[in-house]
């Protein structure tokens, strides 16, 4: 039987759209994605993809996201993280119902006092919601630890990239695991400093 997967997301980006066309592809799951379309930082709007059906959050209050999930009964849900309150009352009742419900988390662990404080409050602002803790690194992992995971709830690689866009070259390049690899970064994406491509 296919699987349904709920994504949550606030604002779509290109390195998204890998997931879900492997999600259809190789899992013959239905995804079906609410993402964020107003107030955005780019003016980027995902292409139609065979297999995902795309809805604009601004369509949706809390009572129709709710309704919306109870339609496609997900097998399982992703939020992108905590910034949506609606998204937060579909992520609470699923996850009572034993669906799991993984949010992302690319926060790295910086041992600030906004940090040990929702550590030691996670039990209100992150376990009612989430069951898995999706992350992209080591530094994340240690966070997501401190949020009080257990290992088994922590799922590694949340960043993807389409290296397809990059023409035939590039997939070679990717696959190859040579010593005299080549040196140069590029850097795709905004310039903002949140981003740290100063380091």
């Amino acid at each position: 039987m296919n699987k349904t997967i709920l994504f949550l997301y606030s604002e779509l980006m290109p390195y998204n759209l890998p997931w879900f066309r492997v999600l259809v592809k190789q899992y013959c799951a239905k995804v079906v994605v609410v993402h964020w379309d107003t107030q955005k930082l780019t003016p980027y709007v995902p292409p139609p993809i065979e297999g995902v059906v795309y809805y604009p959050r601004s369509t949706f209050n809390t009572a129709a996201l709710l309704k919306l999930a109870d339609d496609v009964c997900p097998d399982l849900i992703y939020v992108s993280g905590r910034m949506d309150k609606g998204y937060l009352s579909v992520a609470k009742k699923w996850k009572a119902k034993n669906i799991p419900v993984v949010s992302g988390l690319d926060t790295p662990w910086q041992s600030t006092w906004k940090q040990w404080i929702a550590s030691w409050t996670s039990r209100l602002f992150f376990k009612p919601y989430f069951s898995h803790l999706w992350i992209p690194g080591f530094y994340q992992y240690a966070y997501a630890r401190l949020l009080g995971y257990a290992s088994k709830n922590i799922i590694f690689h949340l960043y993807s990239a389409d290296i397809k866009s990059f023409g035939e070259a590039s997939e070679s390049l990717f696959s190859q695991n040579r010593p005299d690899y080549p040196r140069r970064i590029l850097y795709i994406g905004r310039l903002s400093p949140d981003k740290g491509v100063d380091l």
